[in-house]
């Protein structure tokens, strides 16, 4: 259900806000790993079409996210990895 991808600094003293510039979908189905990329923080159709080929139990992961914040510069962020339930 969700749209985009989005960086939040939970437990942050200071209110500094970044923007996703571009990230990765990878998976693996049937012993085959695919990805689509995104050069924005909007989860792409070709995105979403990966994403709804997963079955019970199989990994979703996002890779390669890249944040800009208020000083313009570009920060890679840690892969993320969802567990379908």
């Amino acid at each position: 259900s969700q749209q985009a991808v989005f960086a939040v600094l939970e437990n942050f003293d200071f209110d500094l806000s970044y923007k996703i510039t571009e990230f990765t979908v990878t998976i693996n189905d049937k012993g085959f790993d695919y990805e689509k990329s995104s050069t924005s923080n909007v989860i792409t159709a070709e995105q979403k079409d990966l994403i709804n080929r997963l079955t019970r139990n199989k990994n979703l992961t996002i890779v390669g996210i890249k944040a800009i914040g208020p000083d313009k510069r570009i920060r890679d962020l840690p892969a993320i990895v969802l567990k379908i339930q």
